[in-house]
């Protein structure tokens, strides 16, 4: 019997921007890192969306594999010209991001409303 893939995040559109927030407490088991991953690279490979805002203000805990979906996304959306987007990010992960040297290479915002400034038409 198959199942339906269990939705990680909610959409909503703010002008050409999409704006993704996740939904899940904890993001840690495989599975659930895959079947995210793949939700959110179907939004830039079948919907065409290249404007991108995720917040993660419902996070509080992300394993590391999250963070090379993440890159994965971003490399395909700046290969469309696009624009990838963070917020959110509780201080805990975004100290991941810094120990890594990824906040040198994602736009990482504290709230939506500052993100949604970082857009260019």
């Amino acid at each position: 019997m198959l199942t339906a893939e269990k939705k990680h995040f909610e959409l909503r559109e703010t002008g050409d921007i999409t704006v993704v927030t996740l939904t899940d407490e904890k993001i840690f088991n495989y599975q659930q890192i895959q079947d995210l991953g793949k939700q959110l690279l179907r939004l830039v490979d079948e919907e065409n969306r290249t404007k991108i805002l995720i917040d993660f203000s419902r996070v509080q805990f992300m394993s590391s594999p999250m963070f090379s979906k993440l890159i994965t996304l971003r490399v395909k959306i700046n290969g469309r010209h696009g624009c990838l987007v963070l917020c959110g990010l509780i201080p805990g992960i975004y100290e991941v991001f810094g120990i890594t040297g990824l906040n040198r290479h994602f736009d990482i915002c504290e709230t939506e409303t500052d993100s949604l400034r970082l857009f260019k038409d």
